[in-house]
């Protein structure tokens, strides 16, 4: 993995109900990949935890960070506002290794135009399989569930946006994150990446 003077940004997106969770939730058990946790407004799903999957705050919370100038990035997700605060970032790079960002297609476009040595990666699943997830989860209403899968096909239309496009079925969870963790040695150890740590310390000036 890398040592402190090289850090390495992942970003790591897809539609609703793909499994980002699940995969980034194993990839952490790594004991030099962190995750950057997002700031929300949307209500915990049953267990998830607040400081762990989410930071949960009120929408007045989140606009009071918006005005302050907290967020290095955030948008409206749907119904619900989500955000990166900056000094949860400088957290994560500061102790070095792999940070992963997981976010939505607006994040993904963010962090593609801040840098291009920011590893972007997409997971995706078929539609029909997606709708199955979806309906499992029960946690969307018709509406809900019918936009999601919309925003999917926008997501996974725009493949050029990612370094890599990983496909995440039912059943393959291990092979999925086995696959992401080759990916990540793979960067880790490209000649230029030592030369980052002065891009990424100026996100924050």
């Amino acid at each position: 993995m890398t040592n402190k003077k090289t850090p390495l940004l992942v970003v790591i997106h897809g539609p609703s109900g793909v499994g980002k969770d699940s995969v980034i939730n194993q990839l952490i058990k790594e004991p030099n990949i962190r995750r950057a946790i997002t700031t929300t407004t949307r209500l915990p799903r049953k267990n998830e935890k607040n400081g762990s999957d989410y930071y949960f705050i009120t929408q007045s919370e989140f606009e009071k960070q918006i005005q302050n100038g907290n967020f290095i990035e955030h948008a409206q997700v749907y119904e619900d506002l989500k955000g990166l605060e900056t000094q949860e970032l400088q957290r994560c790079i500061a102790a070095g290794g792999t940070t992963i960002i997981r976010t939505d297609l607006q994040g993904a476009k963010f962090w593609r135009t801040l840098s291009e040595k920011i590893i972007i990666i997409l997971l995706t699943l078929e539609e029909s399989l997606l709708r199955e997830r979806l309906r499992a989860r029960g946690s969307e209403t018709t509406l809900q569930l019918e936009k999601r899968l919309a925003k999917a096909q926008e997501e996974q239309g725009l493949s050029d946006l990612n370094n890599y496009v990983i496909s995440n079925p039912e059943g393959q969870l291990i092979s999925t994150i086995t696959t992401i963790k080759n990916i990540i040695k793979t960067e880790e150890q490209k000649p230029t990446r030592g030369k980052h740590q002065e891009e990424f310390e100026g996100f924050f000036t």
